[in-house]
């Protein structure tokens, strides 16, 4: 992050992105400029200059076939997705 506050060159990945409070999140971290991902089971409301991926946050395969799917460049660097979840 700047000085001032701002993500550019940032990937974020949110999980529940299509709820009120993961979308209200992810539309934070777009108006700071950074690359947004949303994930969730079920798409929301469409948001521009967001990404939807469908997955299932409790399944690490899940996460990490859309983590695979997410093209990084530039500075930005992947967080490193792990879920303490039991499978389902």
């Amino acid at each position: 992050m700047t000085p001032d506050g701002r993500l550019d060159g940032k990937v974020a990945l949110v999980a529940g992105g299509s709820g009120a409070i993961g979308a209200a999140i992810a539309t934070r971290l777009r108006d700071a400029g950074a690359t947004v991902f949303a994930l969730d089971l079920r798409e929301g409301a469409p948001q521009a200059g967001v990404t939807f991926r469908a997955c299932d946050l409790p399944q690490s395969a899940a996460v990490n076939e859309a983590r695979s799917a997410i093209h990084f460049s530039g500075t930005a660097t992947p967080c490193q997705c792990q879920s303490d979840h039991p499978s389902r």
